[in-house]
């Protein structure tokens, strides 16, 4: 469904609806924070709304697959969305939690430590610049802090230890983020769409890292592999030239529910 301009999603619904494959071969995948629930001021501050994770039961109930593919650790993204029966997609890929069993890929364990180890030496000692452990990923929050010299350095010192390392650096909505590179959203989400023979995705995202499934995806139909619907979360943090990077925007977190309540009206409505 890609165009050169991404479109608003609530204005084209009709539209966008009219083209969608059945429900039995699609498969809704969704980023959790800034798309599901506001960006808080930590990560523990955030909400799920009761009313958007009972939608997302009801499309559980109706398509082929829906899953939340957050940069938290799986089991965090399970709690914040409260919901059991879904798949969660943590770390961006590295973990996998399904029917409460957890499975986490094999990262770089020594990097990472060495990474670690670096960001606890070197970074500065700011009030609200902190590191997110999160094992295989590691964040460097600033969104509490107000000292614009001390964010440089950690962009700066960051920059150095992903390059002298070799991992993925990604600079998302206040968030220096470090990992081993080869996993990403957007490898992700094809490798479980292909596992579950999916014939249609429906991506929704707001930060860089939703950028990169957007972009896996557009690439996958592209060759015929799937069909593919992107919907970009346009908020003031967002990244620049978001969506241009996706089909369909909403602005915010309450136009996300308000697509997938049409959407689970959609799937759930009889057929004639």
């Amino acid at each position: 469904m890609a165009d050169l301009t991404a479109r608003s999603l609530l204005s084209e619904f009709e539209t966008v609806v009219a083209g969608l494959e059945e429900a039995g071969v699609t498969g809704l995948f969704t980023d959790a924070d800034g798309t599901l629930s506001e960006i808080s001021a930590s990560p523990e501050a955030a909400r799920v709304p009761t009313e958007t994770a009972a939608l997302l039961g009801r499309l559980h109930a109706s398509l082929a697959l829906v899953a939340v593919v957050s940069g938290r650790r799986a089991e965090a993204a399970a709690g914040l969305v409260g919901r059991a029966d879904l798949l969660y997609l943590g770390n961006h890929g590295f973990e996998r939690l399904e029917d409460g069993e957890l499975t986490v890929k094999k990262g770089e364990p020594e990097t990472i430590a060495a990474a670690r180890l670096e960001l606890e030496q070197r970074l500065p000692r700011a009030e609200g610049l902190f590191v997110e452990d999160k094992s295989e990923v590691l964040g460097v929050h600033y969104r509490l802090c107000t000292d614009d010299s001390a964010i440089a350095e950690a962009d700066a010192v960051t920059a150095e230890i992903a390059e002298r390392l070799g991992l993925h650096r990604q600079s998302g909505r206040m968030i220096f983020e470090l990992r081993p590179i080869g996993t990403d959203k957007g490898e992700s989400i094809l490798s479980v769409a292909a596992e579950r023979g999916l014939r249609q995705v429906i991506y929704l995202g707001d930060d860089a890292t939703d950028i990169d499934a957007f972009r896996a995806l557009r690439a996958a139909a592209a060759e015929g592999r799937l069909s593919a619907l992107t919907v970009a979360v346009a908020a003031a943090e967002s990244p620049p030239g978001i969506k241009e990077e996706a089909d369909y925007w909403v602005s915010s977190v309450s136009e996300v529910t308000e697509f997938l309540r049409r959407l689970a009206d959609h799937y759930s409505a009889p057929t004639a």
